[in-house]
């Protein structure tokens, strides 16, 4: 049973990939967006091509070994204590990255450091 929440999970982080791909502005980055500003206290930038491949990216890295741990719980039974030791590590990457670009400064910027650019 665990095999078909898990065939579902991939699927579902492979199509809110391919809509970060598709969707200019998409409800997540507006979301991103807004806890950035509310965060930093000031007007922001934010480069939303970048920030779209990125998220996609993540979305792909992470539904990738969960699709192929589907694939292979229908093909092999496997134990459910297993799924858990494997899940772990795929939840620990996807909390990294999770983390890593709402503190990254790759895709904001400020209004004060664009402006002094010019």
């Amino acid at each position: 049973m665990i095999e078909v929440y898990t065939l579902i999970a991939g699927i579902v982080l492979i199509l809110m990939g391919v809509m970060m791909l598709v969707w200019t502005k998409n409800f997540i980055v507006l979301r991103y967006e807004g806890f950035q500003k509310l965060i930093r206290k000031k007007e922001i930038e934010v480069k939303y091509k970048k920030l779209n491949i990125f998220f996609a990216i993540l979305y792909f890295v992470i539904a990738i070994p969960l699709l192929t741990m589907a694939i292979i719980g229908f093909v092999i039974i496997i134990p459910n204590k297993t799924y858990f030791w494997i899940y772990i590590p795929v939840a620990g990457f996807g909390l990294i990255g999770i983390l890593y670009a709402n503190i990254s400064n790759q895709f904001i910027q400020s209004l004060e450091q664009t402006t002094e650019a010019i």
